[in-house]
């Protein structure tokens, strides 16, 4: 469910997401240092992966940058359609968790310090996303360090990014999407299957 955050929480969301990135980083530097991580496309190969400079800057950068990117999305029609259809499937029970990602749909606020507070910790949560994409790749390519346990990222990730922890406006469709069917799993695993179905979702005008 949405979560209210106090500043006190919102601290310890930051603080947790800073962690997760860090530790992130660190490995990356390792695996760019072995050259499993390339940044120039030409050196890309079957035993490495080619990644954007840029992007693994910012997955170090993300709780500090002073300039990043921030999102402000309306997805009341996404998730309007999203109710819609598991109405029509009859996954009664994820109903309500997309209903209650609706609360923060949209937001007519765009300035003052807990605005710009959780435009920080959403951009830290996205690269922090990004961060487990590119390990799981990795692992998936067989070019994960085998000493580096896989486990202790997974419940760094987990830790990190919670389900519904951050307003809805915030996020892409895609980390929208994923977040909710992440939510609505342990209740209903062919309700999530649909609503995955949505990543790719664009309104029909």
């Amino acid at each position: 469910m949405i979560r209210e955050a106090s500043a006190t929480a919102a601290k310890s969301v930051g603080g947790q997401l800073a962690a997760t990135l860090s530790l992130f980083s660190d490995a990356f530097g390792r695996c760019e240092a072995a050259g499993l991580i390339v940044r120039d496309f030409p050196k890309a190969n079957d035993t490495n992966i080619w990644i954007f400079g840029y992007l693994l800057d910012a997955v170090r950068n993300a709780a500090t940058a002073e300039k990043f990117e921030r999102r402000h999305l309306d997805h009341t029609r996404m998730l309007t359609d999203i109710v819609s259809h598991l109405e029509w499937a009859g996954h009664t029970r994820a109903i309500e968790l997309v209903r209650a990602r609706l609360r923060t749909a949209s937001s007519a606020t765009r300035s003052g310090q807990p605005y710009e507070s959780l435009q920080r910790l959403a951009h830290m949560r996205r690269f922090a996303s990004f961060a487990w994409g590119v390990a799981l790749e990795m692992h998936g390519k067989g070019i994960w360090p085998t000493n580096d346990d896989m486990e202790v990222y997974r419940q760094a990730y987990l830790s990190a990014v919670v389900p519904g922890d951050t307003p809805s406006f915030l996020l892409d469709v895609r980390d929208l999407v994923a977040d909710i069917a992440l939510e609505a799993a342990p209740l209903d695993a062919a309700a999530a299957s649909r609503i995955e179905g949505f990543r790719t979702w664009k309104p029909i005008n």
